[in-house]
């Protein structure tokens, strides 16, 4: 709904190994009609996540930066 309401460019998700609510919320907003590009982070490596990174870019937290992004 916030999405909707506010329409962002980007959307940072956080995922963690133990919970795949990051990745479910980085599939809505994927679904939305001209959604936001969404950027998935993570205090785990990225190697951790392959297999469900699909077509979501991925920064680790600690590469975090608005640079970065």
């Amino acid at each position: 709904a916030v999405a909707i309401a506010f329409r962002p460019a980007v959307a940072v998700v956080d995922v963690t190994p133990a919970d795949v609510t990051g990745f479910r919320i980085a599939d809505q907003l994927q679904a939305l009609p001209d959604g936001p590009a969404v950027v998935l982070t993570s205090s785990a490596d990225k190697r951790r996540f392959a297999s469900q990174l699909d077509s979501y870019r991925f920064v680790a937290k600690a590469d975090l930066c608005v640079r970065t992004i």
